[in-house]
């Protein structure tokens, strides 16, 4: 079973003192355009037939197999620069995110962010966030000895644990839903999305950062602050 880091028990103490509530931001794909920064990695190394551009080649298979390359010769790739600073640190920011956290934080905190990627990673993804320009929040990360696979199962236990305080998170991962309890009651803003199976009510489909901005107005009408 998963254990509560330290830093987790000290932040929900923190937002219980304040009676706030936050709201906890992914990175990968939410905020940063990381999808097509390993896709370009992987045009250069596995060829492209179809001579698309990486955004395309992304928008077309996703995390889905590419059926002209070698799926095992692609994991590895992935899995040897799955920690890379020097990826990670050039990856792009999805358009129009800075501008539309720190529109959000006028009606609700920026809680912190809650990314799987590796806790080896924490330096280049805060000057990442530095540069461009994003609220400054706490960032919990995968902890070392976690594999990245349980990475949604931690991320979901965070959230489960921080609610209610942590009230929801704004992610572009549909199988995170399955990684959390059915019991769950916090909001899951779903980016990239325009449609889920999940039926629950608190999963909110936002197909762009203007969707994500204009529910969060529409539900928080008078912010929390600590």
């Amino acid at each position: 079973m998963m254990q509560v880091p330290d830093s987790l028990r000290g932040l929900k103490e923190l937002l219980q003192e304040c009676e706030a509530r936050v709201l906890a931001f992914d990175i990968d794909d939410t905020i940063a355009r990381s999808g097509p920064g390993f896709m370009r990695g992987l045009l250069g190394a596995f060829g492209n037939p179809e001579n698309l551009t990486a955004e395309a080649m992304w928008a077309k298979y996703g995390r889905n197999p590419v059926p002209y390359w070698d799926m095992e010769a692609v994991e590895r790739w992935c899995t040897e620069r799955l920690d890379s600073p020097e990826l990670h640190e050039g990856f792009s920011m999805v358009e129009g995110a800075s501008e539309a956290l720190q529109k959000i934080e006028t009606h609700i905190p920026i809680g912190l962010f809650l990314t799987i990627r590796s806790e080896s990673l924490r330096t280049v993804t805060r000057d990442w966030l530095r540069r461009y320009e994003f609220p400054v929040a706490p960032l919990e990360m995968l902890p070392i000895g976690i594999v990245h696979n349980d990475g949604l199962a931690f991320k979901a236990m965070v959230l489960e644990y921080l609610y209610p305080e942590v009230v929801g998170i704004v992610d572009d991962r549909k199988e995170l839903l399955s990684a959390l309890s059915p019991a769950y009651e916090g909001l899951v803003f779903l980016y990239g999305h325009s449609d889920t199976a999940d039926t629950r009510a608190g999963v909110i489909c936002c197909p762009a950062w203007d969707d994500v901005l204009f529910r969060v107005r529409e539900i928080f009408t008078e912010p929390s602050r600590c």
